[in-house]
């Protein structure tokens, strides 16, 4: 039988293995530095084009204040150049944003000075155009004064029927010959309203020399009786128009408290508020034609007016004047039945068993 015994490497045969060991060892670091030098210029081609890319956009963008994605640190000298650009164009935005503002305000301001000179202009403007409205006007009223073409060689009176044209002429104190623009309308017509007859006055010019003078008369309507001699005419309003010897034929008012008689003065206040009666009871007789045959009305009383019917020989006793329209056809109907016949009709209350207004014959 053999021996078992230990298995012996042989030292060549470790040598051989230590050589092949160092042999891959060298293919592999040999592979590994290719590798490397790849990766390297990987490295740079991506480089290069990471800088071409930034060069690109540094063309197109301002790199002042803008950062990059992907750009490296800018190093400390460029940095302070910047930090000097920045603070340059601090200092020059700060320049521009007080220069703005100079502006602003001096554009502010201008409007200000622009309105105030535009105001002055105004002003001076307005001044000399009123100097030449002023000396224009001097001028023309200069010459309407002086110039004889307004010279009046004419006065015509219109609408005059008891005052004459040469009383109306004189009363106005216009004269031929004056000029037409010195007259005072206003004192040319109180002049004329001296008149007690003239009611109203119109004074107009018809340029260049003829001056026309309308009126309106006051009419005589009832006759009150001073004394036995004299006569004061009135009109519907009280006014004394004159104090005559002839009286008229018109209705007597009889029984007034009036004492002044001056032409163109007025009835007192209670003659006058009874003259409104009056003038109602007139105006109810006329409209049943019985106003021409009044010839003499008593005002002692406000509750008792008496009218005399002188041709029909007849004194009515109206009373206070109410319904005055009844009572005027009753007279007017009395008038027609006791034609002639002289006696008294009573309407102040005083009436007969069949309640009607009472007639009394004379005996």
């Amino acid at each position: 039988m053999k021996k078992q015994g230990r298995l012996c490497i042989c030292p060549k045969r470790k040598a051989g293995e230590k050589l092949k060991k160092q042999k891959a060892e060298e293919v592999n670091f040999i592979d590994l530095n290719k590798e490397k030098k790849k990766r390297k210029k990987k490295a740079k081609k991506q480089k290069n084009k990471k800088q071409q890319e930034i060069q690109e956009t540094q063309e197109l963008i301002e790199l002042d204040n803008e950062i990059l994605v992907g750009v490296k640190e800018i190093p400390e000298e460029a940095k302070k150049q910047k930090s000097k650009k920045q603070k340059q164009k601090q200092k020059v935005e700060k320049k521009a944003q007080q220069n703005k503002k100079i502006q602003h305000n001096q554009k502010k301001d201008e409007p200000k000075k622009e309105t105030k000179i535009s105001k002055k202009r105004k002003r001076i403007s307005f001044f000399i155009k009123a100097i030449l409205l002023i000396t224009i006007f001097i001028g023309m009223l200069f010459f309407l004064l002086t110039s004889p073409l307004f010279n009046i060689l004419e006065i015509k009176v219109e609408n005059n029927n008891k005052i004459t044209t040469e009383e109306i002429i004189n009363l106005s104190e216009i004269q031929l010959g004056d000029n037409t623009f010195k007259i005072n309308s206003r004192s040319v017509i109180n002049k004329i309203k001296q008149n007690p007859y003239i009611e109203e006055v119109k004074i107009s010019r018809d340029l260049p020399s003829t001056i026309h003078i309308k009126v309106k008369e006051r009419k005589t309507t009832y006759i009150l009786a001073i004394n036995e001699s004299e006569y004061a005419y009135i009109n519907n309003q009280g006014y004394i128009l004159e104090v005559n010897s002839q009286p008229l034929d018109l209705p007597h008012i009889i029984n007034y408290k009036t004492e002044d008689f001056t032409a163109g003065a007025r009835l007192c206040n209670e003659d006058l508020e009874k003259l409104e009666v009056v003038l109602r009871i007139m105006e109810t007789a006329n409209s049943h034609d019985i106003g021409k045959l009044i010839t003499e009305i008593d005002i002692a009383s406000k509750s008792d007016f008496k009218i005399r019917l002188e041709s029909e020989k007849k004194t009515v006793y109206l009373g206070d004047a109410s319904d005055i329209n009844t009572k005027m056809l009753y007279i007017k109907a009395n008038l027609e039945d006791e034609k002639g016949v002289e006696g008294e009709l009573f309407m102040d209350g005083k009436r007969n068993k069949e309640n009607e207004f009472l007639f009394r014959e004379k005996v």
